[in-house]
C-alpha cells in the first residue's frame, strides 16, 4: 500500500528510523531518506513533485496519523488472516500464543522468587549486624554495671567494717567508763579524778568512687554525651575573694580551672600554690606533690583526689 510506504525507499513507515515526515508539498517520506537528501543535496526536494522544502529538519512535523493507520491496518490484516484459518488452525495458534505467555510468566516468576530470596538474605544479614552491634553494647553496659556495683559494695563493706570496729571500741569504752563511775560512787570518800578522755578519733570516710578501666571506651561506644573527669585533685591556694580554698572549680561552660565564681566571671585563672606534701586518699601516706596526678608511690593506686595536711 503506497500510503504506508516511503516513496523513496519503499520501506514501511515505523516509529523509529522510518518515521514519516510531512513535506511542505503534503507528501511524506521517511526520516532516513530525508537525512540522505539533506546530506547529498544540502536541501529537501520532494521526489514526487520536485518541490523544494526550505525548512530545517527540526521544523518538519511527523505524521503520526499515518503510523496509527499502519497499526490499524496491520491489526485488521492479522484478524482477517486469523478468521480465514480453519477452527483447528485457530486453536493451534491460540494454544501456541498461550504457551508463550505462560513461559514468559514462569520466567518472570522465577526471577521474582530469586529477587525475593536475595532481599530476605539482605534483611537477615542486616538484622544480624544490628543484633551483634547492640549485643556488644548491652554486654559492655552490663559489665560496666556489675563493675560499679562491685566497687560500691566493696567500699560500703569496707566502711561498714570500719564503723563496726569503731562501734565495738566505743561500746567497750562506754562499759569501762560506767564501771569507773560505779567504782567512784562506791569510793566517794577518796575521789581522785583519773578518768581518761576516751574519745577516739573517727576517721573521715568521704571517699570518692573511681571509674573502672575502659570507662572512656564504653562511654564512646554508647555515644554518651558529656565529659567524665576521672580525677579531681584538691589543692590549697588563695585568691582575692576566698582564702585557704581546698578545691578548684571546673565550670560547665569552659575547661579552665577557677577557684570561685567571681574569678570565673572575671576570667582569672590563678597560678596554683601547691602544698609541699600531699596525702594519698587510699593509703593515707604523704608523698611529694610532684608525683601527682600519677599513681601513688606507696600503694600504686590511681589518684582520684588528694588531701593536704598543711
Amino acid at each position: 500500500m503506497e500510503f504506508i510506504d516511503c516513496p523513496v525507499c519503499t520501506e514501511t513507515f515505523n516509529r523509529s528510523n522510518r518515521l514519516p515526515l510531512v513535506l511542505i508539498c503534503g507528501h511524506s517520506i521517511c526520516k532516513t531518506c530525508t537525512l540522505d537528501l539533506i546530506e547529498n543535496r544540502k536541501s529537501i526536494m520532494c521526489p514526487l513533485d520536485r518541490k523544494l522544502d526550505p525548512r530545517p529538519l527540526n521544523q518538519i512535523s511527523s505524521s503520526y496519523t499515518i503510523l496509527e493507520l499502519i497499526e490499524h491496518v496491520s491489526a485488521m490484516n492479522n484478524k482477517l488472516k486469523f478468521l480465514a484459518l480453519t477452527p483447528t488452525e485457530r486453536a493451534d495458534i491460540i494454544s501456541q500464543e498461550a504457551n508463550e505467555k505462560l513461559e514468559m510468566i514462569d520466567s518472570s516468576t522465577e526471577k521474582l522468587e530469586e529477587r525475593i530470596k536475595e532481599v530476605e538474605m539482605i534483611k537477615k544479614d542486616i538484622n544480624g549486624e544490628i543484633d551483634a552491634a547492640f549485643g556488644k553494647i548491652i554486654y559492655a553496659v552490663k559489665e560496666r554495671q556489675n563493675a560499679l556495683k562491685n566497687e560500691v559494695n566493696s567500699l560500703v563493706d569496707e566502711n561498714v567494717e570500719r564503723y563496726s570496729m569503731i562501734l565495738g571500741e566505743m561500746v567497750d569504752i562506754k562499759q569501762r567508763i560506767e564501771e569507773k563511775i560505779d567504782e567512784l560512787n562506791e569510793n566517794s570518800q577518796n575521789v581522785v579524778y583519773e578518768l581518761p578522755a576516751y574519745v577516739p578519733d573517727v576517721p573521715d570516710q568521704s571517699l570518692k568512687l573511681k571509674f573502672v578501666e575502659d570507662s572512656d571506651k564504653l562511654l564512646s561506644l554508647i555515644r554518651h554525651y558529656g565529659r567524665v573527669r576521672n580525677m579531681t585533685t584538691s589543692v590549697p591556694f588563695n585568691c582575692d575573694h576566698f582564702t585557704n580554698i581546698t578545691y578548684w572549680m571546673v565550670p560547665p561552660c569552659c575547661y579552665q580551672y577557677y577557684c570561685c565564681n567571681k574569678c570565673h566571671d572575671k576570667k582569672e585563672s590563678h597560678s596554683w600554690t601547691y602544698a609541699n606534701r600531699m596525702v594519698c586518699m587510699f593509703c593515707e601516706k604523704e608523698q611529694d606533690y610532684r608525683k601527682l596526678p600519677n599513681q601513688c608511690e606507696f600503694c600504686s593506686a590511681k589518684h582520684t583526689g588528694v588531701i593536704s595536711r598543711n
